[in-house]
């Protein structure tokens, strides 16, 4: 069965770019853009501007047909731009952090697993403990999406109804709805599908607070 993943790739062999050069041209990051080459995201925020990027149509791209890229594709598509959601004056000092088994949503942390740095906003200045990580499937969507950098504050306590970076005992952590707090259990909400998972208290080492995100 022929998948958006696969359109993506031929897509982009077609049009002799790379993931690193299709996520320059729509201002995502390489992971979004790898994220919907495996299958791991269906329902892309950027598809219409990856599609434009590529001058193939986005129905073509979201659920294919017999016919191909070729006769979908547009004979003068325009330029796609470059998109920046970082003003030039942040300090590009917020570390990103976390790395993915690239099977399940859970992101791990580590000690030493600093991937890079990303602009840091300004209700981040001075919080020295925070940092960013990459969201991983499409569990939270349409809250966050695959590839999407959401920034964590892990000073400010966390309330019933945020939205949380849980980290378990086992060093794994799981982005999630905080939806209740019990003197024995914490419950977490998932939106894609919906659901709770309640989980003994002594298995959560910490509730990081999701403070925002970069669409990147």
């Amino acid at each position: 069965m022929e998948t958006m993943g696969k359109r993506l790739s031929k897509a982009l062999k077609d049009a002799g770019m790379s993931q690193a050069e299709l996520a320059r041209a729509v201002g995502a990051s390489q992971q979004a853009i790898n994220f919907i080459a495996t299958d791991k995201t269906a329902n892309p925020r950027n598809i219409e501007k990856i599609a434009r990027a590529l001058g193939v149509e986005e129905a073509w791209l979201r659920f294919g047909n017999q016919n191909g890229p070729e006769l979908q594709r547009s004979p003068t598509p325009p330029p796609a731009p470059i998109v920046s959601n970082f003003a030039p004056d942040l300090a590009k000092d917020l570390p990103i952090r976390g790395t993915s088994n690239g099977i399940s949503e859970s992101i791990k942390l580590s000690a030493n697993d600093v991937q890079g740095y990303t602009s840091r906003p300004a209700f981040l200045v001075g919080n020295m403990r925070a940092f960013a990580v990459y969201m991983n499937g499409p569990i939270m969507e349409p809250r966050y999406f695959a590839g999407e950098l959401l920034l964590i504050d892990p000073v400010r306590p966390s309330q019933q109804g945020d939205f949380v970076l849980a980290e378990l005992q086992s060093g794994e952590c799981l982005v999630r709805q905080l939806t209740k707090i019990g003197s024995e259990s914490i419950t977490l909400g998932s939106l894609n599908p919906e659901e709770e998972t309640q989980l003994p208290r002594d298995d959560v080492r910490h509730l990081h607070r999701i403070a925002g995100s970069w669409d990147i």
